[in-house]
């Protein structure tokens, strides 16, 4: 409200409340930017740049420990550089200290998102299957990651050009609030469309 510039760590909303109230901000012409640093890890870039040899992407799993509200961005932005904009639905297998997140997206890859509460030593595995091959990286070059995410932050404000669209966060956020909501309502499928 002040026309000062906005970065929002992990994660920008978790109600719609909330998302609703970012998304005014932002057409108002804030400079409003909010990711994971996991978006940047080098291990994610690495997928990215060999995402052909595993062929068409059926499935992919991504963890994090802590809870789904906190931390469930990490395990899902981590990924999303594989598939880009597109997820469809969302359901939420609930157990005391845990949330295993299953994500559909419309290019048919299924992502399997768990946030295990106390699972600190497994924070960062991610696991890619496709038609071809599968590979799987654990995020451990968490220095790189988040000045990554600091350096896209600070380019924005240099440039004025997003890393990537509002809309992508706008999605991401509404998987998280989708992932809330299904557990709320006892693992209902929540569809995002």
């Amino acid at each position: 409200e002040a026309g000062l510039p906005v970065f929002v760590d992990k994660p920008m909303a978790i109600t719609i409340a909330e998302l609703r109230q970012f998304m005014r901000w932002h057409r108002a012409h804030g400079r409003i930017l909010s990711n994971s640093g996991m978006r940047y890890a080098p291990e994610i870039a690495e997928l990215v740049a060999r995402r052909a040899e595993f062929g068409e992407l059926r499935w992919i799993t991504s963890f994090t420990c802590k809870t789904w509200e906190r931390y469930g961005i990490h395990a899902l932005e981590a990924v999303q550089p594989l598939l880009g904009p597109g997820f469809d639905a969302v359901q939420t297998i609930h157990r005391e200290s845990s949330d295993i997140v299953h994500v559909m997206h419309r290019g048919g890859v299924q992502l399997t998102l768990a946030a295990i509460h106390d699972a600190y030593g497994s924070f960062g595995a991610v696991h890619v299957y496709g038609t071809k091959g599968q590979r799987a990286v654990t995020l451990q070059d968490t220095y790189a990651a988040f000045r990554g995410q600091l350096v896209a932050f600070v380019d924005f404000l240099r440039t004025g050009r997003r890393p990537y669209p509002f809309d992508q966060t706008i999605e991401l956020m509404a998987v998280i609030i989708a992932g809330i909501r299904s557990r709320e309502q006892g693992g209902r499928l929540v569809e995002l469309r």
